[in-house]
């Protein structure tokens, strides 16, 4: 199986989760008091990332691409090829604000690892050391 294909497979498996938690499920896994961050005047994205690839889709089901947003993908392109000690398998939750800005602001999933179950300030924390790789 080629790594677009691996790719298309990871986020079919996981979409339906990522995309569906409701407000009670959040709430009961990071208790009061939450923290509040800065919304963009952007759309909510999942990103899907397996090995170099990565394509981001809405809660509705709409993909985006390398081919379809290369600016943006440009921009993500530390995430998929700079430290070879990155997570292989990542699904971040985020905001996709112009063409070549994604805010993202919370991690689901590390490579086999399901993140949700953590607290928010918890994944928060494997964000950031994600991020600063």
């Amino acid at each position: 199986m080629g790594s677009h294909e691996r790719l298309t497979a990871f986020m079919a498996e996981n979409y339906a989760r990522a995309s569906s938690m409701d407000l009670l499920e959040w709430l009961r896994l990071n208790p009061l008091p939450v923290m509040c961050e800065e919304k963009f005047d952007g759309f909510r994205v999942f990103a899907f990332k397996s090995a170099s690839r990565m394509l981001l889709a809405t809660r509705h089901g709409r993909i985006y691409s390398e081919a379809s947003h290369p600016r943006l993908f440009k921009r993500l392109s530390a995430l998929l090829y700079s430290d070879p000690s990155l997570p292989q398998r990542l699904i971040l939750d985020g905001e996709y604000v112009s063409p070549d800005q994604l805010h993202v602001f919370d991690v689901l999933r590390v490579d086999e690892r399901d993140t949700t179950v953590l607290p928010l300030h918890e994944r928060k924390g494997i964000l950031s050391q994600i991020l600063q790789k």
